[in-house]
């Protein structure tokens, strides 16, 4: 995959504040060592490439708001975000009104078995159809592996065909695309999301929580005036990826 320079953009919190928070890094370059939160820019962000077949939706096709989270599978602060995203699943996806599309984002440089864990999951989805792959991610992240077979087990897929499918490197193709396309989106380090409605694009760059009560990431992003009025209510400090939505889907 090919080269793109990592740059670290406006505030740099200390990763206590976020748990972790954003990772910045690209896939052959070497990743700031420092948690890092990028301002949203809805007037001059790009749009990710349109919804395909050969995208993993999950939702509602028809609601209203897109989330597109691009991920690396080895990356520490995705999951961390994990446990947001299922939130975000829980309680905006199964009623409708989000729909998640997840691309892959390996940083190959720093995570070697990123690409293969990829590359696994559609392996996942071809063998056991599309639940499986957001099985095989889940699976990931409980077992805090880098094995793709150790995943794979774990969601009782069959052994041989898993083994023949990853083997065979049919999936680095899409994975390589997946890749291509958040880079043209403006995605530079994982877990990065881009909320889209309508002609609205908001990108958040890292792991982001849910939601957070205390005044400490209220006060870090109030650096960053344009991402607290996007991420924050300011009646009560509270700040997250469910403050966004909430105000999206109010508008």
């Amino acid at each position: 995959m090919k080269n793109n320079l990592a740059i670290p953009i406006a505030i740099v919190i200390a990763g206590i504040i976020i748990g972790g928070a954003l990772y910045f890094g690209n896939k052959n370059n070497t990743p700031s060592n420092q948690a890092q939160i990028s301002p949203s820019n809805t007037d001059q962000s790009p749009k990710p490439s349109g919804i395909s077949d050969k995208d993993h939706v999950l939702g509602n096709p028809d609601a209203g708001i897109s989330m597109f989270v691009y991920s690396d599978l080895q990356c520490p602060y995705c999951k961390i975000f994990h446990a947001t995203l299922k939130q975000v699943i829980e309680d905006y996806v199964k009623n409708g009104k989000i729909k998640i599309i997840f691309r892959h984002f390996p940083l190959s440089s720093i995570h070697p078995n990123a690409e293969k864990l990829a590359e696994g999951s559609e392996c996942a989805a071809e063998i056991g159809g599309e639940t499986k792959f957001w099985d095989f991610m889940d699976k990931i992240v409980e077992l805090d592996t880098t094995d793709p077979l150790e995943a794979a087990k774990g969601i009782s897929l069959d052994k041989n065909k898993f083994e023949e499918c990853i083997n065979s490197g049919k999936y680095a193709e899409k994975v390589e695309n997946d890749f291509n396309s958040g880079t043209n989106a403006g995605v530079q380090g994982t877990p990065a999301s881009i909320i889209v409605k309508n002609d609205k694009v908001i990108p958040i760059y890292g792991a982001m929580p849910y939601l957070e009560t205390g005044p400490s990431l209220y006060q870090a992003l109030s650096q960053e005036p344009g991402l607290k009025d996007i991420l924050c209510n300011d009646s009560d400090q509270s700040c997250g990826i469910k403050i966004a939505i909430d105000k999206i889907l109010a508008e």
